[in-house]
């Protein structure tokens, strides 16, 4: 066993110990695997895996890679169908989530039952072919990982409310790496999320969650605001995959969800209505982000026009340093004269307001942000409105950072937020 994969079976091994939020169905995935791992045809698999993406054989990319690969398996495992028909990829018909003989009872509960069906991929079929074996290889290489898309909406439509008042007319949204379309669906449906917690307490580096509490006050307020409809405008997102590509949307659900998740059919298909849902003013562009501005707009049909909103949600830790900054130039060159830019990503805390870092640490709790910079006052640079817990934004704490009001005049975030909150009596 080479170099590279010994991290990684540590990491399956850590996982097994300590799993990610307590799931279990990730404890038996990554206990099986630990032992999986000296078998040859999976060692295989693995070194296909680190050949097309060496990146992940790197020591601090090894909870990555078993966060990619538990992806993977459901992916395979969790028996999603489309309508009656599996002939075209390039198909939209709605997706209904009926969970398969055995996932996720016995394969969340059984390590010696995961091991089993997990082996299964692997398998050499009748034709002498590996499908199942080489998709998992193309999942975990190429494929990155993303948070329960919906749920990043909340942050979000919080945002946009603060800044409503601003705008004459409801805000038109540009969402920038698309994320399915869910969160521009979620804004336009006033789509009901899980439960949330605001969260108070700071302390001096923001960063260290057990100083936070719930703060119930402004929980409500947060609750209040999840509940109204928030009006926007033509909107659109923008990815370089089409959103209507069933392998696409198949990564998607099984990245939005953990094993235990998927028990609960219910919340499921909760989220596929979404996924399945074709709201009118919601459009989508399959384009590079890299692209001159002006030649989005115009593929947009925007007619010279901008967007009060641009979202970049979850994009930017997936490209290299380059290109993360050529394309918030890009979407900057997208924003009104007095909209705003909202970036939601795995950011270390800011140290100025000048700049930042997308980490692609997805697994330190309060790493991921929601970021806002204000273009009719640029000289307040980036600005801190929110921190969640994880990408899964169930647990958040108001930013440090500052509303432009009028002039040079500033508001906190849990001011600006409550001020919404009385506007909604």
């Amino acid at each position: 066993m080479q170099l590279e994969q010994v991290h990684i079976k540590s990491a399956f091994k850590f996982e097994a110990e300590h799993p990610t939020a307590g799931d279990r169905g990730i404890r038996a995935m990554a206990g099986a695997m630990y032992e999986l791992l000296d078998e040859p045809e999976i060692q295989s698999a693995y070194d296909d895996i680190l050949k097309f993406n060496p990146t992940l054989g790197a020591e601090d990319k090894g909870p990555y890679v078993v966060n990619k690969s538990w992806r993977a398996f459901q992916r395979n495992f969790m028996g999603v169908v489309k309508g009656n028909r599996w002939d075209t990829a390039d198909d939209p018909s709605p997706l209904i989530y009926i969970p398969r003989h055995f996932y996720p009872e016995r394969f969340i509960d059984d390590q010696d039952y995961a091991k089993q069906h997990i082996s299964s991929l692997f398998r050499i079929n009748e034709q002498g072919l590996t499908p199942l074996r080489d998709e998992f290889v193309y999942h975990v290489s190429f494929l990155e990982v993303v948070s329960n898309i919906a749920e990043r909406a909340k942050t979000i439509k919080a945002v946009t409310q603060i800044f409503q008042p601003r705008w004459s007319e409801p805000a038109a949204i540009l969402d920038g790496g698309c994320s399915q379309n869910q969160i521009l669906k979620a804004l336009r449906t006033n789509y009901r999320f899980e439960s949330q917690q605001l969260l108070g307490g700071y302390s001096e580096t923001n960063q260290d969650p057990d100083s936070y509490w719930v703060d119930p006050r402004m929980s409500r307020v947060m609750r209040r605001l999840m509940a109204e409809t928030v009006e926007i405008g033509d909107s659109a997102g923008i990815d370089n995959r089409n959103i209507r590509d069933l392998g696409f949307r198949l990564w998607a659900i099984a990245c939005s969800f953990r094993p235990e998740e998927l028990l609960n059919i219910r919340s499921v298909n909760h989220q596929l209505d979404l996924m399945n849902a074709q709201p009118t003013g919601v459009g989508f562009l399959e384009a590079d982000l890299r692209e001159a501005p002006t030649k989005l707009l115009n593929k947009l049909h925007r007619q010279g026009q901008k967007y009060k909103i641009v979202l970049l949600s979850t994009v930017l830790y997936q490209l290299r340093q380059e290109d993360q900054q050529k394309v918030l130039n890009n979407m900057w060159e997208m924003v009104d004269d007095d909209g705003i830019m909202i970036v939601q990503d795995a950011i270390k805390p800011l140290s100025d307001n000048k700049d930042f870092t997308c980490t692609g640490d997805f697994n330190t709790k309060f790493m991921y942000r929601t970021l806002v910079k204000d273009k009719a006052h640029p000289d307040f640079g980036w600005q801190e409105y929110f921190v969640s817990e994880n990408g899964r934004v169930s647990k958040l704490v108001p930013g440090l950072g500052y509303v432009a009001v009028t002039g040079s005049a500033e508001m906190g975030i849990p001011e600006a937020l409550q001020r919404v909150g009385n506007r909604l009596l």
